[in-house]
């Protein structure tokens, strides 16, 4: 799915956040994993930054996970894609 895609999916399927791993025509250093939080906007730079220093270093994040029994469900599926399709498409005008 394009990123907009994704985006506009966190937004409307009401998900904690939406992740794409890109590969494309664009040079090297503008590919990789991107992360939209709940509000489907990409995360900021010092958050991206934060999260790849855990990572780099395994540090486990401070978090709760008893307060999120839905930890790492994910949803996929062609029919998220002709939402997607379907939205763009209403909103070309007459």
């Amino acid at each position: 799915m394009p990123t907009p895609a994704v985006a506009w999916l966190v937004r409307h399927l009401d998900a904690d956040a939406g992740i794409v791993i890109s590969a494309s025509h664009n040079p090297s250093d503008q590919n990789g994993i991107k992360i939209f939080g709940k509000t489907g906007r990409k995360l900021s730079d010092l958050l991206e930054t934060q999260i790849e220093e855990m990572l780099a270093h395994a540090i486990e994040p401070a978090v709760d996970y008893s307060v999120y029994p839905n930890i790492g469900h994910v949803r996929q599926g062609e029919i998220f894609q002709e939402l997607y399709i379907q939205d763009l498409l209403g909103n070309i005008p007459g």
